[in-house]
């Protein structure tokens, strides 16, 4: 129609259709969001049915069609001018225009073209998984440079990849010997595309706040990465026969407990016991007398609760009898839990 009346040749000349988004609908969006392009019949009829309830202006742009050599493979236009002419603008193209305009990209597109779009922006902005790998040593390098005494210590294996990472607050290590001397170890999974474990040690101060101690990630639990970890841990808290250190009943923790921290006492802690009773022996009744036998502080309360729960359910008092009693319970307990 527009080469009709401007009697425009269609081999010389492009004819570009646009339309500014209605104030309604611009309340929501950048202020410095572009017009929309008309391209197809589906965003024809859209323009039409915004006329039917607002006043809009229909902009008519005439172009010169430019003749590009053949040989040339780079792109020379801007990423905003090419998304706008392509019918079907990848994952990249919205990405830069998502990170551009802050959620300014109106196309409709289907859920993982929007995931795409979407984790394309946030690498442009934060970087990719691997790029964060690369920057690690620089990162520990410059932590110890603000605060010297922040304790950082990065392995890797024999191809110079990523194994393991530990790293404590130099402000919290200066502060851990005014706590009591009781540590909570524990590990937890990490769900990014790399996977992995995050491995934490953890205190209590005085207003009974968790006191973070020194972070870790490692490929999995097992002997080695405990180990690793217990080395590390020891030059940030040494080993003492008035520290108690409280985990699991992971066989690798106890393990390198005893080759590291030969001094102190380890504790298992009764929280995963009792997850690990009412999955197990699904009793209320029992779960209850073991609470009050692990907090009994004199050993004929004790005696007097695990006899009960002895009689009651003898499969219980067996697997808390091999749990060790001078673990999980504060009467027998060695050290200051």
């Amino acid at each position: 129609m527009v080469y009709e009346d401007y009697r425009l040749d269609n081999k010389v000349f492009d004819v570009v259709l646009s339309y500014k988004i209605s104030k309604r609908f611009l309340q929501d969006l950048p202020a410095d969001t572009p017009p929309v392009i008309i391209d197809n019949s589906r965003q024809l009829h859209t323009f039409l049915g915004q006329l039917k309830r607002d006043t809009s202006r229909l902009c008519v742009e005439v172009k010169k069609k430019i003749r590009t050599d053949s040989n040339q493979k780079a792109h020379t236009c801007s990423v905003t001018e090419r998304s706008m002419r392509a019918r079907q603008a990848d994952h990249n193209i919205l990405g830069e225009l998502y990170k551009d305009f802050v959620g300014g990209v109106g196309p409709k597109m289907d859920y993982w073209k929007a995931y795409r779009t979407l984790r394309h922006a946030r690498e442009l902005v934060r970087g990719s998984p691997e790029s964060g790998y690369e920057q690690l040593p620089t990162y520990l390098y410059m932590r110890k440079r603000a605060n010297p005494g922040n304790f950082t210590q990065l392995e890797v294996d024999e191809a110079q990849r990523f194994k393991y990472c530990f790293l404590g607050f130099g402000a919290i290590i200066q502060g851990f010997p005014f706590l009591r001397k009781v540590v909570v170890v524990d590990g937890t999974f990490l769900q990014r595309k790399y996977l992995g474990t995050l491995l934490t040690s953890t205190a209590q101060d005085g207003n009974f706040q968790i006191f973070p101690i020194a972070f870790t990630v490692v490929d999995t639990e097992n002997d080695e990465s405990w180990e690793w970890f217990f080395k590390q841990l020891s030059c940030v808290i040494p080993d003492d026969e008035s520290l108690s250190i409280i985990s699991d009943m992971h066989q690798s923790i106890g393990k390198a407990i005893k080759k590291v921290y030969p001094k102190s006492s380890r504790g298992i802690c009764t929280y995963h016991i009792y997850k690990n009773i009412l999955v197990r022996f699904k009793g209320r009744a029992e779960f209850a007398l073991v609470k009050k036998a692990a907090n009994s502080c004199r050993l004929i309360d004790f005696q007097t609760t695990f006899d009960q729960i002895e009689a009651m359910n003898p499969a219980l008092h067996e697997y808390l009898v091999r749990a060790d009693v001078h673990m999980w319970t504060r009467v027998h307990f060695p050290g200051d839990r």
